[in-house]
């Protein structure tokens, strides 16, 4: 590139950053693609002015941020600053630019920079190591197609409260907020119960209120019970040989009495990477089940609340584990595009 008027705004913005990082100018020439006599021009017009102006001919007033100014800013925010609030990032601005400008110029540059504030998405903590074995796991599951998944018996606990925690929805006028119809009510202890359940393509299958926590004699319990004889019933059992049965790595599952159960019945057991619910389609069930009891009255007892959570988890259509188990292919495909890290599922 041979002269300044062949730069672009962003890469103006570039020359500024790394000037402002005090990178060398050979390493800032190197990065931008562009001779170090470029480079110098640049930082001594951003020097003398406090901006990059741009060669093109404009009428009005001049943005107080120009594109490489914007640029400067969007690198800032995306070089771990991301949990800084609005006056954080307009303060650290300041500091790096020499420049003072409102919060609310700093706002409208990041929106035109397609950056906004938002509540950042909760997921579980996933550590390096479990990132990578995720990924590989992905990548050992990556030629699985969706009639491979099919093939598979879905199962999982979750538990249940009398009262749900979380906010919800309600119809009302102004005057009507705090009437009791239109509250969420919260309490410290509220009485729940575990359950657990499987499911496959076909449908939806047992599902099992515990008594009291989960332990590795009453996961066996489970797995005599209801794994052994749905498995034995499994469509095209016999055609395709036995199904997987697939199931976290959580401590009763892993004891070694749970685990002696599973070879002594020959069960197939689906290897599963820790931290792993995004992968599991059976959670998109139990997020059915939640959601369907916040639209009805907290039951009274746990007598009620278990009428109330089968009833929602018999209303699971057919239809919703096929969809669900189909799309495993493409939650294997986004943690290898994460490598192995969070995913939208």
């Amino acid at each position: 590139m041979g002269s300044e008027k062949d730069l672009t705004a962003e890469q103006k913005g570039a020359i500024v950053y790394g000037y402002l990082k005090n990178d060398s100018y050979r390493t800032i020439a190197a990065n931008v693609g562009c001779g170090k006599s470029v480079v110098g021009n640049v930082i001594r017009k951003f020097c003398e002015s406090g901006t990059v102006k741009s060669q093109a001919v404009r009428t009005g007033r001049p943005p107080l941020l120009a594109a490489s100014d914007r640029y400067v800013l969007k690198t800032l925010i995306t070089s771990e600053n991301r949990r800084l609030n609005l006056a954080q990032v307009t303060t650290t601005l300041a500091a790096q630019t020499k420049r003072n400008v409102s919060k609310k110029t700093v706002r409208r540059a990041l929106h035109k920079e397609g950056l906004w504030s938002r509540i950042a998405r909760p997921k579980p903590l996933i550590s390096t190591i479990n990132a990578e074995k995720r990924l590989a796991w992905c990548l050992a599951h990556k030629d699985w197609t969706a009639r491979h998944f099919r093939h598979v018996l879905w199962s999982d606990e979750s538990t249940f409260c009398l009262f749900q925690q979380s906010s919800c929805r309600v119809w009302r006028e102004p005057h009507e907020e705090w009437d009791i119809e239109c509250v969420s009510s919260t309490v410290k202890h509220s009485p729940s119960r575990m359950y657990w359940g499987c499911f496959s393509w076909y449908g939806t299958g047992p599902l099992v209120a515990l008594n009291g926590s989960a332990t590795g004699k009453s996961h066996v319990e489970i797995l005599r019970r209801y794994v052994l004889p749905t498995l034995e019933a499994y469509p095209g059992n016999v055609d395709r040989g036995r199904p997987w049965f697939q199931q976290d790595n959580a401590r009763p599952h892993t004891s070694k009495i749970a685990k002696n159960f599973l070879n002594e019945n020959k069960v197939r057991v689906l290897d599963w990477p820790a931290q792993s619910p995004d992968l599991n389609p059976i959670e998109n069930l139990w997020h059915e089940v939640k959601n369907a009891l916040r639209r009805k009255p907290n039951p009274s007892n746990l007598v009620d609340l278990e009428y109330l959570v089968q009833e929602a988890w018999r209303d699971i259509s057919p239809e919703y584990c096929h969809r669900l188990v189909d799309s495993m292919p493409d939650r294997v495909n986004a943690c290898i595009k994460t490598g192995g890290g969070p995913t939208k599922y």
